[in-house]
């Protein structure tokens, strides 16, 4: 698993997967399934207070470069909503972890004997 460009890709051998894709795979195992929804949703709020936080900074900003009286209050409120994305980024993170640790322990392993 690898953070890329704002997603999360997985990989399985020589193949790579997006969280959809991973998703649809961990259906049979119903907890593992639950688990990683979850994730995505936690990972999806998160992403939103982060976007609205970059923009609530951007915007004070903006206005500075183009002569405006900047918002410094807003860009205030952004930094706290940029801290508070951290940690439900790292919930997520922990949640879909968990979900793939509960998926590969049900997985049933083999072994060849030479």
């Amino acid at each position: 698993m690898e953070y890329f460009r704002g997603k999360y890709l997985f990989h399985q051998g020589p193949k790579s997967f997006q969280m959809n894709e991973v998703i649809k795979i961990l259906q049979s195992n119903e907890r593992a399934w639950k688990d990683m929804k979850s994730a995505k949703t936690t990972n999806t709020i998160g992403d939103i207070i982060m976007g609205a936080g970059a923009l609530m900074i951007g915007w004070p900003i903006g206005n500075l470069i183009d002569g405006s009286k900047p918002e410094w209050k807003m860009a205030g409120i952004g930094v706290g909503m940029i801290v508070v994305s951290i940690p439900i980024g790292r919930l997520s993170k922990k949640k879909l972890i968990n979900a793939l640790n509960l998926y590969n322990r049900g997985l049933k392993t083999s072994s060849f004997r030479y």
